[in-house]
């Protein structure tokens, strides 16, 4: 569903009176407050983790001789530190070992340099990437990558979270309505769904948890 979707849908559960929402901009009151839920809700379940599946992207660029630092385009969240290949594609590949940016300014930042194969890479501060010596040749680097979480803000826009999930996203904007109104027992309800919900999606969408969607035999051994 599109934000805008999503903030109906919500409204009608929550059996607001008048007509749903024609659109998330210049909305006022009860109106406003479905939308910021919303929003918030698919913002904090994005933020649970920095590596969710649904976050995980690659990324793929030529080097330039003589230039060591390069920045990625999109929003970066956290970089797979261990994932940065030369040349993945042929039989020269060679795999950048990463450095620590503060191991790296104090021993490799400093002096003069010699254009030849890279073999270190670290990540600045801005999340920008440096490779260590700058390279002699051009190379193509490749590495993996998580998205920062954004938030919705337009009618049409949709989450990453998976559309087989994102009935987690009412749930946990239930349960913001729930604490602001002090609605204990929807505050229950929806807070049982979310954990349910959260159960689910951590088991498919995040690397160490184990998929909850079989069920289990509890086997007692007398």
């Amino acid at each position: 569903m599109t934000f805008l979707q999503l903030v109906q849908q919500l409204y009608r559960e929550l059996k607001f009176s008048g007509t749903v929402p024609s659109s998330v901009s210049g909305q006022t009151g009860q109106k406003n407050e479905v939308c910021f839920w919303i929003a918030e809700a698919d913002k904090q379940i994005q933020t649970l983790w920095s590596d969710w599946n649904f976050l995980w992207r690659q990324w793929e660029h030529s080097t330039v001789v003589g230039t060591a630092n390069y920045s990625n385009t999109n929003t970066v969240g956290m970089w797979d530190n261990d994932s940065f290949v030369l040349d993945y594609n042929t039989d020269t590949y060679y795999t950048l070992k990463y450095m620590d940016y503060r191991n790296w300014r104090d021993t490799l930042r400093n002096g003069s340099k010699t254009n030849t194969v890279p073999r270190y890479v670290t990540v600045l501060p801005d999340k920008s990437i440096t490779i260590d010596p700058p390279p002699d040749d051009v190379y193509t680097i490749t590495a993996d990558y998580w998205i920062a979480p954004e938030k919705m803000e337009n009618d049409s826009d949709t989450s990453v979270i998976p559309v087989k999930f994102e009935r987690i996203i009412i749930a946990r904007a239930k349960m913001m309505y729930a604490e602001a109104y002090e609605d204990n027992s929807l505050a229950q309800a929806a807070g049982a769904e979310y954990s349910l919900l959260l159960s689910k999606l951590q088991g498919e969408e995040h690397p160490g948890n184990e998929p909850d969607t079989l069920g289990r035999v509890n086997l007692v051994v007398r």
